[in-house]
């Protein structure tokens, strides 16, 4: 699981925070939140997190490619974690007692930037398989997966104070953020540490 920032133009970012470091994104968020303000509750819907999940897998349909990547969104990770709970299914991972999955796109009705979006289906097969009959596969597989950690690249903690900054700046060509603009990430972190200090009227 990783979480992403997706902040104005930029490519997302992985947070720090997920990491127990710190997190400029993150505390920000956490000063907009002691506010109270609606607006500012607006503007943290804009910079939450949003997850990735990534698994490792192996296609059916080309299994000498060994194992592939796979990367989904919050709703394939509840349904899959939803076969864990179902006594039928059980831990679908077991490379003896496992199941299959079957992966299925349909269109989902809604359009995005003038495309028509897909929805994931994925469903469990009716009954359980091994991993493989071929042994030395098997073996082969099992001591070269690789670390789905590896594909992940966090920014440091500069260059995600550098993307909030260029996001909050009135310079910007059109405006991206919600409320009233800053000159820096330092003065409003601080603006709002006396907002949520200051007693209720």
């Amino acid at each position: 699981e990783v979480h992403y920032y997706y902040i104005g133009k930029e490519r997302r970012k992985a947070t720090l925070h997920q990491l127990g470091k710190p997190d400029p994104i993150h505390d920000f968020i956490v000063k907009l939140q002691k506010t109270g303000r609606p607006e500012d509750r607006e503007l943290c819907k804009q910079l939450y997190p949003k997850m990735t999940t990534y698994a490792l897998i192996i296609d059916r349909a080309n299994e000498d490619a060994g194992w592939m990547l796979w990367s989904f969104n919050r709703n394939v990770y509840d349904r899959l974690l939803s076969f864990f709970t179902n006594e039928e299914i059980g831990d679908f991972t077991h490379q003896k007692d496992g199941y299959d999955l079957t992966v299925t796109l349909k269109p989902s009705g809604r359009v995005w930037q003038g495309k028509q979006t897909l929805d994931v289906v994925v469903d469990a097969a009716r009954k359980p398989s091994v991993l493989t009959k071929d042994q030395a596969k098997e073996k082969k597989w099992l001591e070269n997966m690789p670390q789905t950690s590896d594909i992940v690249t966090y920014p440091t903690y500069e260059e995600l104070k550098e993307l909030l900054e260029r996001w909050m700046s009135p310079s910007e060509e059109s405006t991206e953020r919600a409320g009233s603009q800053v000159d820096s990430l330092d003065k409003v972190v601080a603006d709002l540490a006396v907002t949520a200090r200051a007693p209720a009227e």
